[in-house]
């Protein structure tokens, strides 16, 4: 679960939906289907794996980040995703936004992910007055008690 979040989450918000769709799930099924361990996904070879993500657009980056971040999962955390925010972003394709959402739902650590819409709207709408996406969420965590900021749990059907 945790390791098919963050292979998730390299793709964009928009493709995420898609995939969550009925007829766009089978690509995750076909793929987590073949490897659906970090240990699995390094025995792809990069063109296998495009073959499986090739409706995603930018296609070609995300099978290099898969495998290059399914070697680092094996190598550095034994095969399993790093509850830290700083290993997190460490990952190849991987920003705080990112790693917000899988501390947030993986580990069901509170973390707020403010991404440019967030930032965008939250500043327009005085919600924050920040220069910054970073301090956005900073200026948002603070309006909140820890039990407000939201973990999210993905369920599987």
């Amino acid at each position: 679960m945790k390791r098919d979040l963050l292979k998730l989450l390299d793709l964009s918000r928009e493709e995420i939906q898609e995939i969550l769709d009925v007829a766009d799930q089978m690509v995750t099924e076909v793929l987590f289907a073949r490897a659906n361990t970090p240990e699995q996904m390094q025995s792809l070879s990069y063109e296998e794996l495009c073959g499986y993500i090739h409706s995603c657009g930018f296609y070609r980056m995300k099978a290099q980040h898969i495998l290059e971040t399914a070697g680092i999962l094996v190598e550095r955390f034994n095969g399993e995703v790093p509850s830290d925010r700083e290993d997190l972003e460490a990952l190849p394709g991987v920003g705080r936004k990112t790693a917000n959402v899988v501390l947030s739902n993986a580990f069901h650590i509170p973390a707020i992910a403010v991404d440019t819409h967030v930032f965008r709207v939250s500043n327009r709408i005085g919600l924050a007055e920040a220069s910054t996406v970073e301090k956005t969420e900073k200026q948002q965590a603070e309006c909140l008690e820890p039990k407000q900021i939201p973990t999210y749990r993905f369920t599987q059907e």
